[in-house]
């Protein structure tokens, strides 16, 4: 058996090991010889770098109450969800992506779940960063993208949740909003950033 593996290194064994230590497309060779002749054959191993994650926890969060269009939430503990008949309560969260190099290939909001429900909402895009944790009302609320991200089911107390965001949603490093929406009147309640479980954006890229 002699091995040829395309980054100078070979091996006369039958099953050998072999570590690539630089990133690349690299053309593998065997030949396999006896006293009635050799064989060859080739193929092609990519060595792709390994990805890398980052947790971001949320800078911002609060919820809105249309029962109560004038009153602020933005330091509670929690951020409460619900929808149907009144009250309608919505959730805004923020996100500050740094430090990612290359692309993105995965995307999850992590919530901590304080009270479950049969459907943890629905995930839009918010397209401005300018609303303000303490100062956010259901009367001045930035409006969110009506086609949702993404649809979350059930939800479970004393759980996290990792919702699988698409990557276009945070394609690389800046200040990202979102909201959070149900028709349910079944109320899903979720830990707030001053918890010790806040909502965090994990970003895996490479």
């Amino acid at each position: 058996w002699t091995w040829d593996f395309g980054d100078g290194a070979t091996s006369t064994l039958q099953s050998p090991s072999h570590t690539f230590s630089t990133v690349g497309s690299y053309l593998v060779t065997l030949t396999a010889s006896n006293s009635a002749g050799s064989t060859t054959s080739t193929g092609t191993v990519t060595v792709t770098a390994p990805a890398t994650s980052a947790t971001f926890v949320s800078i911002a969060d609060t919820y809105v109450k249309n029962t109560q269009p004038a009153n602020n939430y933005g330091a509670l503990l929690e951020l409460r969800l619900r929808g149907g008949n009144d009250p309608v309560i919505r959730d805004f969260l923020r996100f500050d992506v740094t430090g990612t190099s290359g692309s993105v290939t995965g995307v999850k909001l992590r919530l901590r779940v304080t009270d479950g429900s049969p459907a943890g909402g629905t995930v839009h895009l918010v397209p401005t960063n300018s609303w303000g944790e303490l100062t956010t009302t259901w009367a001045n609320a930035p409006a969110y993208e009506s086609n949702a991200l993404v649809a979350v089911g059930r939800v479970t107390a004393g759980t996290d949740v990792e919702i699988a965001l698409p990557t276009s949603a945070v394609p690389g490093n800046g200040t990202y909003s979102f909201a959070l929406v149900t028709t349910s009147t079944d109320s899903a309640i979720y830990a707030s950033r001053e918890t010790a479980t806040p909502p965090a954006l994990v970003v895996t890229y490479g």
